[in-house]
C-alpha cells in the first residue's frame, strides 16, 4: 500500500509519512521497555515469575494494539 502500485507511484509521497509513524511509536516503546523490564525483573527476583510474565506480557500487548492501531491509521489516509 505504501508504494501504491506496482511501480511505486506512491512510494515517495507515503514512505516518509510510515516511517515517521513508526519512529515516533519506537520512541515511545524504547522510553516505556525498560519501566516494564525492570518491573519484570524486580518481580523475578521475589520469586514471583508468573507476575513478571504478565508484566512484559501486558507491554508487549499494548506496543502491537499501538502498532495496529498506527497501521488502521495510515492505512485510511493511504485510501483518501
Amino acid at each position: 500500500m505504501v508504494k501504491g502500485d506496482e511501480i511505486g507511484s506512491k512510494y515517495n509521497e507515503r514512505q516518509p509519512m510510515v516511517r515517521a509513524a513508526f519512529d515516533t511509536l519506537e520512541k515511545k516503546f524504547a522510553a516505556e521497555a525498560w519501566k516494564a523490564e525492570q518491573k519484570a525483573v524486580a518481580l523475578r527476583k521475589a520469586g514471583r515469575a508468573k507476575e513478571a510474565t504478565a508484566v512484559l506480557d501486558d507491554f508487549m500487548a499494548k506496543c502491537v494494539e499501538e502498532g495496529l492501531a498506527a497501521v488502521k491509521a495510515m492505512k485510511a489516509k493511504m485510501a483518501d
